[in-house]
This record gives structure tokens, C-alpha cells and sequence, in this order.
């Protein structure tokens, strides 16, 4: 009995788990599961085996002292020699019961280290048995849904439910758990003060050695301010998608406003240009009348200028300007320049001086377009110089792979705030600079545009008001030989030809009428499409000159109705519409040259030679 008081007493003592851990402890749940699955499949199963050796060499002492009396005598020695065995047994159970207690021991640290894991953990997490039922939970938890943990502990998890999900998505969720699997997914619950978070939430089974579940164990993360940026940002990408569709509908708008008002605006200076050209083709004008006719057509030039560059504006924000890009000499063009601006020059008797550099200059270029960059330079720098100033035009290379052209002149000068934004449009440096001498301030802006489509840089460098200005252009050259197209020069006169003229506006038609009769050519009017068909039916033409806007029809079906019809006769439309699908839309339709009214008599010219050969 001493023996086996004394493996009692070196047998550790098991003291009942709910002393040990109470629910209010962090981690006293998951220890109490992991030392009673320790004390069932380890140290009951060792002591079992202990006991049963023990009480079998006692059993077989008894019976052989039973069989066999003469073994009586020797009974001291039996007793000495069982007094040894139950000695190494009860050392061998000491030594068991010791090892034993430092496994428990190993096993309640590690425990003890994920317990607190788990409870520092930022996510919540809470342990529930297979029905729901809350077993533990961490402080993350507890914070997430405002419950204590005395409070929540007992509880079924579905005191969190708010109602915003269905019974539907309670199911799909439980099926899923019921089959084993992990369920992930977003909900809204609610907190104890009765307010909504959304969690996202991930539920993993927890099965016990049979494979039945047993528990479930969820880790909930708060998104509840994830959520509502995503919303926010939701909200703001539609606002930016209306805000831009706004805008593109305002664009749109703006272009069908320009072109209209480009439409409106051509028309009545068709005739006028017309007829100035009409008049000034007659001999025997006094100086007089020579000078009012100029004075009109500079002012028509103007007029038409300004509409072009409303018009090149837009085209430049639409990434509409198309070049015609070929190898020209760049003193030809800017020799051109000068011949229109000429006039201008002597007007306000300005010291003007070109310094052509050490040339040729060969740039790939739009010409007409590199013409209208260095008139609307050098008409600025005319424009801005008062009376007996100075103007000059140089070019030099510039480190052998650029020329660089420089405008410089003696006149108002640029203040420094105004430098930054002197390219902007509708912008010239001042107010009073508008008044003072008109302009919409869309020159700067288009030049610079078109430098850049030709891989250029414009650059603009003044020392404050009254010092004057200089403008920089820099352009690539053209550095292998190539084939260098001249600037392009009036064309040679016409054959005479049978012409249908295609017109409503009554103007219009009959200046133009007289304009090209006046060129030698026979022509035949007609206002509207039905009227101009019949027309083709009653006689050959040689050419083709139609308005696009007429009253039955357009232009564009005029001549698409003539190519059904299988007649060939070149056209040109002849048109307020000078936007480049305007354009494009007439070359489709069948036209062979577009030309934008009010058109000066060269341009007609060039285009009826251009279109009958």
C-alpha cells in the first residue's frame, strides 16, 4: 500500500479544467480542448499499461506461493526480489509522471503563446460550436461588435445579424459550412448599439478526430471605411463620367456652333470677295478706287482669317489638322510671308530688315501651314510696333540639325506674368492690349500648335512693357538630299469651260456667275438639286461647282445621285462648312476639290484647273 501511495502521490494531480481556466480567460477555452485530448491518447494509455504489469507480478506471486508451500521458505527472497521489481516500476512511473508533467507543461506555454496571438490579433475572431453558439472570442472581437466578452460568450452569433441580408444568403452560407468547406464573403451586422458595419468575414469548420464538425471558427475584418471610399470613389468616377460626357456634349456643341456660325459668317463674304475680285480685274481704275478696293480686301481678309482660326482651334484640340508634309526651302516661305505683310510694313513706315542666314534651310513642312505660322508671328510684331519701330526676321542653324527663325521687334513688349500664358487662347497679355488693338488672341496659340505637329518649339523672351518681344522658332532639318518642292505660285489660266453652277444664295450665285464668265468660261445656274439635275440631263457640262447646303438636298447627294447616274463630270463643292469631315465627306461623296468660301479668285482658279485638267 506504501508502494502504491507513493505512485499516487508522484502522479500528477488533475484538477478539474473549469478551476483551471475559467470562460473569462483568454485562452482558457482552447487549452481545456488541447489537455483533454493530451491526458486521453497519452498518459492514461501509459499508466493503463503501468498498473496492469504491476498487478500482474503481484497475481503471479500469489498463485505460485499457493501452488507450491515448499516455496514458503523461500519467500524472503521472492518478497526481496518483488520488493525490487515494484521499486523499478514505481522509478519507472516517477520517471513517466515526471516527463508527463513537463509535456503539459511544453504544451500549455505553446498554447499559452497562440492564445495570446490570437487575442492580439487586429482582426476579430470568435469560436463557436456547430450550432453557433459563442464559445471565445478575442478583443478585436469584442471591439468590432461592442459586446463584452462575459456578455457575448453563450450567445448565438446571430444576436449580430442586422436584417439587410436574406434568409437566401444564411443558407448559401451554411451549405457551404455543412459540406466542410471554408466560406468567405462580405455582411452587414450589427453592433450592440444597434448601428451597421460591413465585415468581411471567413469561416473555417473545425472537425474532431471522428471527422464530425465540431466547431467553427470565424476571423472578421472591419471594411466598413473601405466600403465607403469605394462608394465615394464609386460616386465620384460617375460624377466624372457625366462631367466628361457634359463636356464632350458642350464640345460637340461648341463644333456644330463654330461651324454654323464658320457657314453663316462665309456666306455673305462669297459675294464680296467676288465682286472685289471682279473690279479689281477691270482696267482703267483711278489711285482712288484702286485704294478703297484694297482697303476692302484687307479688312475681308481679316474677317475671313479670324474665322479660320476659330475654326484651326478647334481643329487643333480635336487632333483634326492634317499636314501635307513635303521638303521646301524655308526663305521661300518666309520671303512669301513678307510679301503679304509688305503693305502693313510700309503703312506704319517701320525699319524692317531679313537676315536669310547661311541657307538653304530645308524643313519638312506644310507650307501653307508653315505660311500661316510666320504671318501670324511677323503680323503680330507689325501689329504690336508703333510708327518708326523696328522689325527683324533672321534665321540661323542651330547645332547643325535645327534652324532656329527669330522675330524680333521694338514695340509694346511683354509683361513677365503674362509670358507664362501669352500661347494660351483668347489670351494677349492684357486687357488694355485687346482693346488697343482687337484680335480674339487665338494666333499664338495656333502657331504654336502647328509648330509642335511639325516637331518644332516656339519660344517667346521679352524684358518687361515697352522693350519689345522676340519670338523663337525651332525646326528640324531635313538633313539627307531631298527633291525640295517650290512654294506654290498662281496658277496658269484655264482652258474655257462649260461650268453648272450649283448656288441658292442668290448673291452669290450671280457674281460668281459673272466672276467666271468674266474668266472666259460658259456657265449655267441652278438653285437647287432637282433644278441641277435636270440640267445635267439637258446638256454635257465640262465641270461641276455646288454649294453643299441647298435648299431640296444637299450637295453632297447631288453629286452622289450624278455618279449613280453614271455620269463623270468632275465637281468642286464650293462651301461654308470648312471643318475636316466637312471636307473628307465631300471627297467621299464625289467631289473632287473642296473649297471653303469666301474663296479668292487664285484659289478658284487653281481648284477648276485642278478638277478638269
Amino acid at each position: 500500500m506504501c508502494v502504491w501511495g507513493q505512485i499516487a502521490c508522484a502522479m500528477p494531480r488533475i484538477v478539474p479544467i473549469e478551476r483551471r481556466f475559467p470562460a473569462d480567460d483568454a485562452g482558457g477555452w482552447l487549452l481545456k480542448l488541447a489537455l483533454e485530448t493530451t491526458m486521453s491518447r497519452s498518459t492514461i494509455r501509459e499508466i493503463s499499461i503501468f498498473l496492469a504489469v504491476a498487478l500482474l507480478a503481484v497475481s503471479g506471486a500469489a498463485v505460485a506461493c499457493w501452488t507450491w508451500p515448499r516455496l514458503v521458505t523461500c519467500l524472503p527472497w521472492a518478497a526481496m526480489a518483488a520488493s525490487w521489481a515494484v521499486l523499478a516500476l514505481v522509478v519507472w512511473g516517477v520517471r513517466l509522471a515526471i516527463r508527463q508533467r513537463r509535456a503539459n507543461e511544453n504544451t500549455h506555454e505553446e498554447l499559452r503563446l497562440h492564445a495570446a496571438a490570437l487575442e492580439a490579433a487586429a482582426n476579430g475572431i470568435a469560436i463557436t460550436d456547430a450550432q453557433g453558439s459563442i464559445l471565445w472570442t478575442n478583443q478585436a472581437f469584442c471591439e468590432l461588435t461592442g459586446y463584452g466578452r462575459l456578455e457575448i460568450i453563450g450567445q448565438n452569433h446571430r444576436i449580430l445579424k442586422s436584417g439587410v441580408q436574406g434568409e437566401d444568403f444564411y443558407r448559401q452560407m451554411w451549405e457551404t459550412l455543412g459540406r466542410g468547406e471554408v466560406w468567405q464573403g462580405e455582411m452587414i451586422n450589427r453592433r450592440k448599439d444597434g448601428s451597421h458595419y460591413v465585415e468581411e468575414n471567413t469561416i473555417s469548420p473545425l472537425r474532431d478526430s471522428g471527422g464530425a464538425i465540431r466547431n467553427f471558427i470565424a476571423v472578421k475584418q472591419n471594411i466598413s471605411e473601405r466600403k465607403s471610399q469605394e462608394k465615394a470613389l464609386a460616386a465620384a468616377k460617375v460624377s466624372a463620367e457625366r462631367a466628361k460626357a457634359a463636356a464632350e456634349e458642350a464640345s460637340h456643341a461648341k463644333d456644330h456652333f463654330l461651324a454654323a456660325l464658320s457657314h453663316e459668317l462665309r456666306t455673305p463674304l462669297t459675294p464680296v470677295v467676288a465682286a472685289l475680285a471682279l473690279l479689281q480685274g477691270q482696267g482703267g481704275l483711278d489711285e482712288g478706287t484702286r485704294e478703297i478696293l484694297q482697303l476692302i480686301g484687307r479688312n475681308v481678309d481679316m474677317e475671313t482669317r479670324l474665322i479660320e482660326d476659330l475654326l484651326d482651334v478647334t481643329r487643333l484640340s480635336r487632333g483634326k489638322i492634317e499636314l501635307e508634309r513635303k521638303p521646301i526651302e524655308l526663305e521661300q516661305v518666309l520671303r512669301r510671308v513678307v510679301e503679304v505683310v509688305q503693305g502693313d510694313i510700309d503703312a506704319r513706315r517701320l525699319r524692317f530688315g531679313m537676315d536669310a542666314g547661311d541657307g538653304p534651310f530645308i524643313v519638312d513642312a506644310d507650307a501653307t501651314r508653315m505660311q500661316q505660322i510666320f504671318w501670324n508671328l511677323l503680323r503680330n510684331a507689325v501689329k504690336f510696333t508703333p510708327n518708326g519701330g523696328s522689325v527683324r526676321l533672321a534665321c540661323r542653324k542651330d547645332g547643325g540639325r535645327h534652324v532656329v527663325v527669330e522675330i524680333k521687334d521694338s514695340g509694346e513688349g511683354i509683361a513677365g506674368e503674362a509670358l507664362e500664358r501669352i500661347f494660351n487662347a483668347f489670351e494677349q497679355g492684357e486687357r488694355a492690349i485687346t482693346r488697343q488693338f482687337g484680335g480674339l488672341g487665338l494666333g499664338l496659340t495656333i502657331s504654336k500648335g502647328l509648330v509642335e505637329l511639325h516637331g518644332g518649339t516656339i519660344a517667346a523672351q521679352s524684358d518687361g512693357k515697352g522693350q519689345g518681344a522676340t519670338f523663337r522658332v525651332r525646326l528640324p532639318l531635313v538633313l539627307a538630299q531631298a527633291h525640295v518642292e517650290a512654294v506654290p505660285a498662281a496658277p496658269p489660266a484655264s482652258r474655257p469651260l462649260r461650268i453648272l453652277l450649283v448656288e441658292d444664295h442668290d448673291d452669290t450665285a450671280n457674281i460668281m456667275r459673272r466672276l467666271l464668265v468674266a474668266d472666259g468660261h460658259e456657265v449655267t445656274q441652278a438653285g437647287d438639286v432637282a433644278t441641277a439635275l435636270k440640267r445635267v440631263a439637258q446638256g454635257a457640262f465640262d465641270l461641276l461647282i455646288s454649294d453643299i447646303g441647298l435648299p431640296d438636298r444637299s450637295g453632297l447627294d447631288f453629286i452622289r445621285e450624278l455618279r449613280r447616274l453614271g455620269c463623270l463630270t468632275p465637281g468642286i463643292a464650293l462651301s461654308g462648312y470648312a471643318q475636316e469631315e466637312d471636307i473628307q465627306r465631300s471627297r467621299e461623296a464625289g467631289f473632287a476639290v473642296h473649297l471653303t468660301k469666301p474663296t479668292s479668285l487664285a484659289k478658284l482658279a487653281a481648284a477648276i484647273a485642278a478638277a478638269a485638267g
